[in-house]
């Protein structure tokens, strides 16, 4: 199963997961501002996880006249998935805190991946929170490599 793990943004950070394959099949890194990747890169997916965007009373003043632009990348990920008939898996941001946090595998990922932003650490840890309830991956054997 090829799962992919987005962050919505002004910068979009995915990671891609290959289930068969194991941490070693984990890549990504960030688009910036551009609507036909990242729907190219959904169309491609087998399941995607994306973090959801809220719109809190306080903040309301602070956006006026924003383009909510992380709005509208989820609405790119919403249309191919529906296009593709793609299960979508919606967090919200604070589900991240319960992920465990960035481990060794990060660090590999991080290594591998120089493409990288605040946006692709979030979707890594949007795809860990995933994987671990799911009970798919980063149990303590796979983590000792």
């Amino acid at each position: 199963m090829f799962i992919l793990a987005l962050d919505p943004g002004n910068s979009t950070g995915y990671v891609t997961y290959r289930t068969e394959v194991g941490s070693n099949s984990l890549s990504g890194g960030t688009i910036f501002e551009d609507f036909e990747s990242v729907f190219n890169l959904c169309k491609q997916a087998d399941l995607i996880v994306y973090e959801t965007f809220n719109m809190y009373p306080g903040a309301a003043k602070h956006l006026v006249w924003n383009s909510f632009y992380p709005c509208q990348v989820i609405g790119v990920i919403e249309l191919a998935a529906q296009m593709f008939i793609i299960p979508v898996v919606r967090q919200s941001p604070g589900i991240k805190k319960f992920s465990g946090g960035l481990d060794e595998v990060w660090k590999d990922f991080a290594r591998r991946n120089p493409d990288k932003t605040e946006h692709t650490k979030d979707a890594f840890l949007h795809l860990k929170y995933y994987l671990i309830k799911e009970k798919m991956f980063w149990d303590k054997q796979e983590e000792r490599g």
